[in-house]
């Protein structure tokens, strides 16, 4: 609870620097420049929340849980800035295949462009992809670097934790029927790729495409406009991207699958004669079962 307490103090101070910056003249300052300027100032604000929050999320960690910052991003497996690019590659390419299949979506596209001069799309594309990698890094490690965590290492059942964790997520969301239940597929999804990936990277990866996408080109949409068109887009996209993840996770060297074996025969007191068995199913079973029992990560704490 202690580190909960800091990270929603933190978070409140970003908030009170932001705003105090607008009400010291910031706000006066950019009301008169044009919309595109005054997207990246609140970029600005975005970072300044998000990054304080984050700052206090891991000051918790460090020193009230006393654990390594790493285990906020993976149970022991490497985190590979190659697996973020992936994973928001795949992304993007899935929402522009999305997008432009949609009902006048290509001209909503093209609209949009033609809404920023070229000059400026660059800058903004920067400052958006800056803000939401900041942003949606601390919202992944919050919900499932840490709180997926706790609630596994509480519940001793990962897929409870998942659901439980979505349910979180989706509460912390706003918006309409249709927006909750692709905000739930998300959560569902992110849940079980940390399971089965054992690391934060491809959820950083798809959240901060999926989110600097969306706010580059439909800057005044909010989930309160979802359709169900657009959940049943998430959904098969989501499906896609799975599909992907289990396919770049299907292996495992013996070092990784031993080194999870012997953790989990340690925290549990398995007999040893229950010992590795190189399967895929096994090799997840043990991903996850190490998920909940491992020692690095925050098992207990306050």
């Amino acid at each position: 609870m202690v580190t909960i307490a800091l990270f929603a103090s933190t978070v409140i101070l970003g908030i009170l620097l932001f705003t105090a910056a607008m009400l010291a003249g910031l706000k006066n300052a950019i009301n008169n420049e044009s919309a595109h300027i005054q997207e990246v100032m609140q970029l600005i604000g975005t970072v300044l929340i998000a990054g304080t929050g984050l700052a206090g999320l891991l000051i918790g960690v460090r020193f009230v849980h006393h654990k390594p910052i790493r285990c906020l991003f993976t149970d022991g497996r490497p985190f590979r800035l190659g697996f973020v690019v992936q994973s928001a590659a795949l992304w993007t390419l899935l929402w522009l295949a999305g997008t432009i299949l949609f009902p006048n979506g290509r001209e909503l596209l093209v609209r949009r462009a033609g809404e920023i001069p070229l000059a400026w799309w660059p800058v903004l594309a920067m400052a958006m992809f800056c803000a939401m990698a900041v942003g949606r890094t601390a919202e992944e490690i919050v919900f499932r670097g840490y709180l997926l965590t706790r609630l596994a290492a509480w519940v001793k059942r990962p897929w409870l934790a998942v659901c439980i964790s979505t349910l979180v997520f989706a509460l912390v969301h706003h918006g309409n029927a249709a927006a909750y239940t692709a905000i739930a597929l998300f959560g569902v999804a992110f849940g079980a790729a940390c399971i089965r990936a054992g690391t934060l990277a491809p959820m950083i990866g798809l959240h901060t495409a999926h989110d600097t996408l969306e706010s580059l080109w439909h800057p005044k949409e909010t989930n309160a406009g979802a359709t169900w068109l657009d959940v049943v887009f998430v959904g098969v996209a989501l499906s896609i991207w799975f599909g992907w993840l289990l396919w770049v996770t299907r292996t495992r060297s013996p070092d990784t699958l031993e080194r999870q074996d012997s953790g989990l025969r340690h925290e549990q007191n398995t007999p040893p004669n229950k010992s590795l068995q190189a399967t895929r199913d096994d090799a997840l079973s043990s991903a996850i079962a190490e998920n909940v029992t491992s020692p690095a990560c925050l098992s207990s704490g306050r």
